[in-house]
């Protein structure tokens, strides 16, 4: 009983208007984060960007970037059921480590806070991989599994009403995905919590490379000047 309750509420988190959302302050969702290093260069990146195409949205800071995968909702306080049985799901994946080339400056069309993003090319299979693996686990858990329609890996860098053309980045921002995370994100608030955190799992090395990290070269330089 207390595990169909549990499945009904996120449900009705997940259908629009089944509260307010003044009310729904809390969300939950699995989420690939980029490495210290690399978040201080996209947010560099991005602020060139901005005023270059003259956006005036508050960058994203380096803590807050990320790439969701799926979602559990936005609930009215922090659901600690579900957070155990995100958890029990998040231990139980077992996918690959995989590089990520975010290759393209790309503005989201939708409402009027346009979110401006960077999406990749090489990698996105990678995220896929990731998110069935995840939602497969939340199915098996009696949950929704979280996945959107026409998924499209992304990282928000800001919200702005302008949009541009997408551009293809000369020097595209590459670092290697090596875990994932259960978020809490509290709405407004501008902060995340991470409430787990899972190794991917690394290839055997190739027969000759005596244990070095082989990793996959960046595309080759194409597209609009940024």
């Amino acid at each position: 009983m207390v595990g169909m309750q549990l499945e009904l509420d996120l449900a009705m988190a997940l259908q629009p208007g089944a509260a307010e959302d003044a009310q729904r302050r809390d969300a939950l969702y699995f989420a690939v984060l980029p490495d210290e290093r690399t978040a201080r260069l996209i947010v560099e990146r991005a602020a060139a960007w901005r005023a270059q195409y003259g956006f005036v949205g508050r960058l994203y800071t380096p803590d807050r970037l990320h790439v969701s995968l799926n979602a559990l909702g936005r609930h009215a306080g922090l659901p600690q059921r579900l957070v155990a049985r995100a958890n029990a799901v998040g231990a139980g994946v077992a996918a690959p480590a995989f590089d990520v080339v975010l290759d393209r400056l790309v503005s989201f069309r939708n409402g009027t806070r346009r979110p401006l993003v960077l999406c990749c090319g090489e990698g996105a299979e990678g995220f896929n991989v990731l998110s069935r693996q995840i939602g497969l686990g939340l199915k098996c858990a009696g949950l929704p599994s979280g996945l959107a329609a026409g998924f499209t890996p992304h990282l928000t860098l800001l919200r702005d009403r302008r949009a541009i053309p997408d551009i293809a980045l000369e020097s595209p921002i590459a670092w290697r995905a090596r875990e994932f995370l259960l978020v809490h994100s509290l709405f407004g608030q501008s902060r995340h919590r991470h409430l787990g955190r899972w190794a991917l799992r690394e290839p055997l090395a190739p027969a000759g490379t005596d244990g070095l990290d082989v990793r996959l070269a960046g595309p080759a330089t194409r597209g609009s000047k940024t």
